[in-house]
């Protein structure tokens, strides 16, 4: 201590030291009210919230204007339309029609505002359709409510396009600040009807394997839960050939399929020659010996009690019958499988329609209302007699074919991309007034038993047309397939469904919808 005194009196003060003292105290004193005043730099920027709360920028107004230029690009931190794919019409209610535009602002942003409520956010959707932006379509500022969250910067704006056109549009964002403008790069929005798309099943008649019903349950969920449409032939109920326990076992998949999956159940014919014996028409003559093969006698020849009574066969008839000129597909089968509706007059075939009704109702599945031909065999005598039996749906609509072992011609000649249609009365090919009632959902899609997965693919090509691209109309691709036998169909659909999945609107990949063929009739009547 005594030579420190010594040195102070000896020597003069020194000026570098009382400099260091200065500076030492401001810079104590500065790190004081940075601490005590919220500096924020991670806010972009050194910026202090005062005693009242509001952001006040540390410098002067023009250096800061300056620095907004570099950062106008990350202040928007995200815009959000909600969803791209907004599909019209009646099915859909109007709340489907409007898209929830979020934006939400970066932390930094604060720096160039006072309150967030005064924020001006403006969006402007412009019409796309072609390669260059056109003119602007519809545009406005945020309302005063949308600021939903004031901590994380986000505001939300509904809007209502349901009074645009099909199209592709593209909807833009800009912020306003006191020192400029952010904005956000344009996103596409499309407006469009909406491309359904049918799985059917044609339940030949013959027994289904519990294994094929689990894949099918299995890929039924894998692909959006898909509601699916199955055209059920009556025979795999009445026929002893297929034990009582697995008859019994699809009836109740099939119940329990429709109640809670939303499946339609509508009926399919072939002409088993059970299906003869129950509705109690003549069967074609056949050897004695090869029908007691088939047949076998219970208590009636009607399905009047219980859903797994079988036909009864009275062997003293076989003198009666009547020796039909019939026209087969195959090469005249035991069971009667090959034979075409067709060969059924009118009358017949209303018997053959009223007997599988009656069995629906027995079996639990409702009233069927839609149908298909076995082998798509049905020409206009067929859809007069659905349609006075109250059937609203035929599927055996398709392109021109000739089918099975004898190569016989079909009824239809239609294109690949036909859309539902009420028949002519004097052409079932025609759309033409004047029509029937009936509507006929082509069958367009093909079948998964004949074609590949990438015929099938093609085929839901050619019918959506600009494949990404807005529908100028409801569009409906129907596909087929056999549980009977699924085996063959199971990798084929996985494949189709995989590609469909991309452009599912639950998904807003696209404008595809999975529907069955019951509720699209009630769809297409309503439009």
């Amino acid at each position: 201590m005594a030579n420190w005194l010594r040195f102070w009196k000896k020597d003069k003060p020194k000026p570098h030291f009382f400099i260091f003292i200065v500076l030492g105290s401001l810079l104590l004193f500065s790190i004081f009210v940075i601490f005590f005043f919220s500096v924020k730099p991670e806010n972009g920027g050194i910026f202090l919230t005062g005693l009242d709360g509001v952001n006040k920028i540390f410098g002067n107004e023009e250096w800061y204007c300056d620095a907004f230029g570099y950062e106008a690009g990350g202040l928007i931190k995200l815009a959000e339309p909600g969803r791209k794919w907004i599909l019209i019409g009646n099915e859909f209610p109007e709340e489907n029609k409007m898209i929830n535009l979020k934006v939400q602002l970066a932390q930094r942003a604060r720096k160039y505002f006072e309150q967030p409520n005064s924020v001006k956010i403006f969006y402007e959707l412009t019409n796309a359709s072609s390669e260059q932006v056109t003119s602007s379509i519809l545009g406005a500022y945020f309302s005063t409510s949308s600021l939903k969250n004031s901590d994380e910067l986000l505001f939300e704006e509904k809007i209502n396009l349901s009074g645009l056109a099909v199209g592709k549009y593209k909807i833009k964002v800009k912020v306003e600040f006191d020192c400029g403008e952010a904005t956000t790069l344009p996103q596409d929005i499309f407006v469009s009807h909406p491309l359904y798309v049918v799985w059917s099943f044609d339940w030949e008649g013959y027994n289904v394997k519990d294994k094929y019903l689990q894949s099918i349950d299995e890929l039924a969920s894998k692909h959006d839960n898909f509601p699916l449409t199955h055209l059920i032939n009556p025979r795999l109920f009445i026929t002893k050939t297929i034990p009582q326990a697995n008859r019994d076992r699809v009836r109740d998949w099939l119940v329990e399929k429709k109640n809670k999956r939303g499946d339609s159940l509508g009926l399919h014919l072939h002409l088993f020659y059970e299906n003869f014996e129950a509705a109690g028409l003549d069967i074609p003559e056949k050897d004695s010996a090869e029908l007691e093969k088939i047949f076998f006698t219970t208590n009636g020849s009607m399905v009047t009690s219980t859903a797994s009574t079988t036909v009864a066969f009275d062997k003293s008839k076989l003198k009666k019958k009547q020796i039909y000129d019939l026209t087969y597909w195959g090469y005249g089968r035991d069971d009667g499988y090959d034979i075409p509706i067709t060969n059924l007059s009118d009358a017949e075939f209303d018997k053959i329609l009223k007997w599988s009704k009656a069995t629906f109702g027995v079996l639990g599945f409702g009233t069927p209302v839609t149908y298909r031909s076995g082998g798509w065999f049905a020409n206009l005598a067929t859809l007069q007699v659905l349609e006075e039996n109250g059937f609203v749906v035929d599927s055996s609509g398709r392109t021109k074919y000739n089918f099975g072992d004898s190569k016989l011609p079909g009824f239809w000649d239609l294109a690949t991309t036909s859309q539902p249609y009420q028949p002519n009365i004097h052409n079932q090919n025609s759309a033409l007034k004047p029509t029937m009632k009936i509507w006929e959902f082509p069958n367009n899609g093909a079948d998964s038993w004949w074609y590949s997965a990438k015929e099938m693919i093609e085929r839901f090509n050619l019918n959506w047309g600009a494949v990404g691209g807005p529908l100028e109309k409801s569009t409906v691709v129907v596909f087929l397939s056999h549980p009977d036998w699924f085996e063959v169909d199971i990798p084929k659909v996985d494949e189709l469904f995989n590609y469909t999945d991309t452009y599912l609107n639950s998904k807003d990949g696209g404008p595809v919808i999975y529907q069955n063929l019951e509720n699209l009739h009630k769809i297409w009547e309503a439009n």
